[in-house]
């Protein structure tokens, strides 16, 4: 094969993946110069670190904090997109800041989701920015490591969210949780 034809058939190829990932097909790729990440699996579930594209692909707005930790504010995010338990018109998408133990996980849901407080464990109703917010405080291990992890929970405009702020006292949890509460 000629030297000219090798790069043809390369061009080719190059040019059907930017097709066929401009039309969304599982298992393509897009790393873009700007490091930016798309990928699409066989369900139709989404992996990328481009919101911007990724709310182009969700029927509400993702909310993302305006507040985070210092030590996990300049973690990488990966928002994972899922369809729903419930059906295909269910979207879920998760994503989490970490630098482990310390993180910020967070979960927004087009369907309602129920939660059921277990006073016992210290949950209770708290009220940010008017919205009724199911606070949750825990202790978990990571490892041999313990760990107060402070769960908060609450529905707005349709959508359910779960925020679960691990390693930080409640003070530090809540403040992400307000400036995700507009």
């Amino acid at each position: 094969m000629t030297k000219r034809r090798i790069i043809i058939r390369t061009l080719i190829s190059i040019l059907y993946v930017i097709l066929l990932s401009s039309c969304g097909k599982p298992g393509v790729y897009i790393n873009r110069n700007n490091g930016k990440v798309w990928i699409v699996d066989d369900s139709g579930g989404i992996q990328t670190n481009d919101l911007s594209r990724l709310q182009q692909a969700v029927p509400y707005k993702v909310v993302i904090p305006a507040y985070l930790p210092a030590e996990v504010s300049s973690a990488p995010v990966m928002f994972i997109k899922t369809i729903g338990m419930n059906s295909n018109s269910d979207v879920d998408v998760h994503f989490s800041y970490s630098n482990s133990p310390k993180s910020v996980t967070i979960d927004e849901v087009n369907y309602p989701f129920n939660w059921v407080p277990n006073t016992e464990n210290g949950d209770s109703y708290i009220q940010i920015n008017g919205i009724k917010v199911l606070q949750m405080p825990s202790i978990n291990f990571i490892g041999n490591v313990t760990v107060n992890v402070y769960s908060y929970a609450w529905q707005a405009n349709g959508v359910s969210f779960t925020l679960d702020v691990w390693d930080y006292n409640q003070e530090e949890s809540k403040k992400v949780a307000e400036s995700m509460i507009k």
